[in-house]
């Protein structure tokens, strides 16, 4: 290689990071659509999301299997006490009222009136709640070759 090593990512994000009132460290950097910082990494054919340099500069790697939630859910946020590592599911759910996912486990009953127990449900594929009375209809009505939905308004 030729020329003078690179400087290490956390000495090129330091200096683009603005404080700001609520106490987030706003990358005024590059971004990506998505609205998440990037810099080169000392591979220039490789660029890293400024969030996850910043949290493995000051808290280690991050856990195989986590992925890190921006707390004060400013996606140019890199302050590390903004940042933790949590699983897929956690930082959907966390993504707030608007997010499909957070609405679907907020659910009580299904869509049609039963309620969601630890009797009356299942988890499909390890992920998805069916309500067994439900099923249990389906079933019947499809055994008796009958249209479930006309089945279940009557």
């Amino acid at each position: 290689m030729r020329g003078p090593r690179p400087k290490p990512a956390w000495d090129r994000i330091a200096p683009r990071l603005a404080r700001n009132e609520s106490g987030c460290w706003v990358w005024t950097g590059a971004s990506m659509s998505n609205g998440y910082g990037v810099v080169q990494l000392a591979n220039p054919r490789r660029v890293g999301l400024v969030h996850r340099v910043v949290y493995e500069h000051h808290r280690g790697l991050i856990p195989a299997g986590l992925e890190i939630d921006h707390v004060c859910r400013v996606r140019l946020c890199a302050n590390p006490d903004h940042l933790r590592a949590v699983t897929r599911r956690e930082n959907t759910l966390a993504a707030g009222s608007l997010a499909v996912a957070k609405a679907h486990a907020d659910k009580t009953h299904c869509k049609n009136g039963h309620e969601f127990t630890a009797e009356n449900t299942y988890l499909w594929k390890g992920k998805y709640r069916i309500c067994r009375a439900c099923s249990a209809a389906r079933q019947c009505a499809r055994s008796h070759g009958v249209d479930y939905v006309r089945y279940r308004t009557q």
